[in-house]
């Protein structure tokens, strides 16, 4: 049965990984009316209490955690915006199998309901999504931008959506003690290098399965550089590990994310040294063999 007097809390995180090992390092609450209206934004970064990941990945550094509260001391403000609320994520399964595992250390008992993927509604990642829907964000990276993009195309494109029920969280007193949130910097939600000049042009991997859709984001991410170094490929192999992605599956992963790449660079018929270059780069970085396109606007004479 639809739900349609609770509250919908859009979720955001940014995470060391998504198996057992896996911690927060990231969490945002976006508590929308079921009609639409947004009624708060809070967001924090969360120590996890070991390594952080990779920077290329969520573009938190070890610095910018010192002095942010744990999980346990966060978990309360969590806790009351997800209890009795229905949870909307991009990913949501995914999502919610990161939160639930934080809750489990703490041995409180998380409900998840029956939610809303944003991910099923468009099909895409929400960095495409923001472009086709014409979604302004003032940045890509950072679980509150996250948040923000997913509870936009909630809101456009929820009477799509399936029945919801809330989740239900129980948690116990006195977890441990409260912690103040701490935000990230605003230069910090900013994507930059070779990839995301002509990534932002894309059309996306269309993916059915939330596992690959993610995997794929964090490969988009990493790629920034152009490069994916020790720690990147470490996390690569733990993600395909722990979503359950077979070898053949990443293999063809990553054929589909260059030939979107090679897409993207060709749609406008002109390609440069640079983009060119750029298609090498990654075809080499992730194993790929593709056909480079011709140069057709070659560098002006000095």
């Amino acid at each position: 049965m639809a739900d349609l007097t609770s509250n919908r809390v859009v979720l955001g995180y940014e995470t060391t990984g998504f198996g057992g090992d896996g911690h927060l390092v990231e969490i945002a609450c976006v508590s929308i009316s079921p009609e639409g209206q947004v009624l708060e934004e809070w967001d924090t970064l969360v120590n996890p209490e070991n390594d952080p990941g990779p920077e290329s990945l969520h573009g938190i550094t070890p610095s910018l955690l010192e002095g942010a509260p744990a999980f346990s001391a966060v978990s309360g403000d969590v806790a009351a915006r997800l209890d009795g609320a229905v949870p909307v994520a991009h990913n949501l399964s995914v999502c919610m199998g990161v939160l639930v595992r934080e809750f489990d250390r703490l041995g409180a008992y998380v409900d998840p309901g029956s939610g809303v993927c944003t991910f099923e509604l468009c099909g895409t990642s929400l960095t495409a999504a923001a472009q086709t829907h014409d979604i302004a964000v003032g940045g890509d990276r950072g679980a509150l931008q996250h948040a923000r993009i997913s509870a936009e195309l909630y809101r456009r494109l929820a009477e799509d959506a399936g029945p919801v029920e809330p989740a239900y969280v129980a948690l116990s007193i006195g977890i441990g003690p409260p912690g103040a949130p701490t935000k990230r910097r605003g230069t910090d939600t900013v994507r930059s290098g070779g990839l995301w000049t002509i990534g932002d042009q894309v059309s996306w991997p269309r993916e059915h399965q939330d596992e690959s859709a993610v995997y794929l984001d964090c490969l988009d991410r990493m790629l920034d550089n152009l490069e994916i170094g020790s720690a990147e490929q470490r996390f690569l192999d733990e993600a395909a590990r722990d979503l359950g992605i077979s070898l053949a599956e990443r293999q063809r992963l990553h054929a589909a994310y260059t030939q979107s790449v090679k897409d993207m660079i060709v749609a406008d018929r002109v390609v440069t040294q640079a983009q060119r270059d750029r298609l090498a780069a990654v075809a080499q970085a992730l194993g790929c063999e593709i056909d480079l396109p011709d140069i057709t606007d070659p560098a002006p004479p000095n």
